[in-house]
């Protein structure tokens, strides 16, 4: 029986998910996810299944059946048969219920199940400890980041957040100025939300967006249809944004997608038309992840935009935007990527106010560079301002 390609592999999973399981249990997942990488076991193909995953387990069950079939195929070229898809599922529905009964740790329900699986069973461990040491050596940097140019920010430093929004509309409208069609990139929270509204105070005062093209920087992915005036932020920036600066050229992520990653790929490709986007607007996440956009621990710093699982972390303190219940909280979302950044931005703007951003600031700038703190990839961008307030200042 012939292989699907990965595309109509992808739209045939998402298409035929019901409206109650739009987002397919652990098993369901994690074999899309490895189907999807079709390749030869190599770093970038891991990075691309790990952003699809959410969870711990995901991950971990993910990297070690990679880590399974390179072994067993000797580091040839695989693509997974019907026989196969049938026993990853089949093994990977065990190793969840497996965790959900006996309440053990991940890695040793995946060393329990890995081990009949190697070639060289004499030792019973051995192939545990060699499958946890590829894990291991999956989130270690790749050489090039230690050898990497950075570069340091230009920080501006204000008193209050009202200054800060101040200060970076004053940089949006100088752009905006010199280049009618400049391409800026807006993202939401509450920092960026004052930034916005000083915004429209300018445009107001006759400061034209009419030839302004614009995008978001990341959207939820699956939003219930009573949720969506509330956690949408395409819906916000449509609304509350580009309607009332007069934006009219523009991309916003569509939460409604039935064939996400297409669009995703998609939008890729416009933004990539319209490069080099004259601004970037981002916010910073907090201590525990700081992360950028949706793009969370260990994601590749040469990702583009896609499709990425939300972490339980990420959906605990997103929680508001889907009436306080984290459980509510969708699991997948749609971003921008580290390199997408990095390659197609003149210009990063980071807002950032309040103590919380104090030490994810100290950590993204101050630092060596790491996919464990993927606002560390700042230091690579050659244009960076920080705006930022007294409270959240670590420089």
């Amino acid at each position: 029986m012939a292989i699907p390609s990965i595309r109509n592999t992808v739209r045939h999973c998402w298409r035929n998910l019901g409206p109650r399981e739009r987002f397919a249990p652990v098993a369901e997942r994690v074999a899309m996810a490895f189907h999807m990488v079709g390749t030869p076991f190599s770093r970038e193909a891991a990075s691309q299944g790990m952003d699809f995953l959410r969870t711990d387990l995901e991950k971990t069950v993910f990297l070690g059946l990679l880590d399974v079939y390179h072994r067993e195929f000797s580091g040839r070229v695989f693509k997974m048969d019907d026989s196969m898809l049938g026993q990853f599922l089949s093994l990977t529905e065990t190793i969840s219920r497996r965790l959900r009964d006996s309440g053990m740790t991940a890695e040793k329900v995946v060393d329990a199940m890995f081990v009949p699986y190697s070639r060289k069973n004499s030792d019973p461990d051995s192939f545990a400890v060699l499958a946890r040491q590829s894990i291991i050596s999956l989130h270690k940097d790749p050489e090039w980041i230690r050898t990497a140019p950075t570069f340091a920010p230009e920080v501006i430093r204000c008193k209050d957040e009202s200054e800060v929004a101040r200060k970076s509309a004053g940089m949006v409208a100088d752009i905006v100025s010199e280049k009618p069609d400049a391409f800026i990139s807006f993202s939401t929270g509450k920092s960026p939300v004052l930034a916005h509204q000083e915004l429209i105070r300018l445009a107001e005062g006759g400061l034209d967006f009419s030839e302004v093209r614009a995008s978001n920087l990341d959207e939820y992915l699956g939003i219930p249809d009573h949720l969506i005036e509330r956690a949408s932020y395409s819906y916000y920036l449509f609304n509350s944004v580009y309607a009332l600066l007069g934006i009219q050229n523009y991309r916003l992520f569509n939460t409604k997608s039935n064939i996400p990653m297409i669009d995703a790929q998609r939008y890729d490709e416009w933004v990539v038309k319209n490069a080099p986007i004259d601004l970037q607007m981002v916010g910073i996440g907090l201590a525990d992840d700081p992360h950028l956009a949706f793009r969370q621990k260990f994601s590749l710093l040469t990702s583009q935009i896609g499709v990425v699982g939300l972490s339980s972390e990420v959906r605990a303190k997103n929680a508001a935007d889907f009436m306080g219940n984290p459980d509510d909280v969708v699991d997948f979302a749609q971003s921008f990527g580290l390199g997408t950044l990095i390659k197609h931005v003149s210009r990063i703007l980071v807002i950032a106010t309040s103590p919380a951003k104090k030490e994810p600031l100290r950590m993204a700038f101050m630092e060596p560079v790491t996919e464990r703190v993927p606002a560390s990839m700042l230091q690579l961008a050659s244009k960076v301002t920080v705006v930022v307030d007294e409270a959240a200042n670590p420089f």
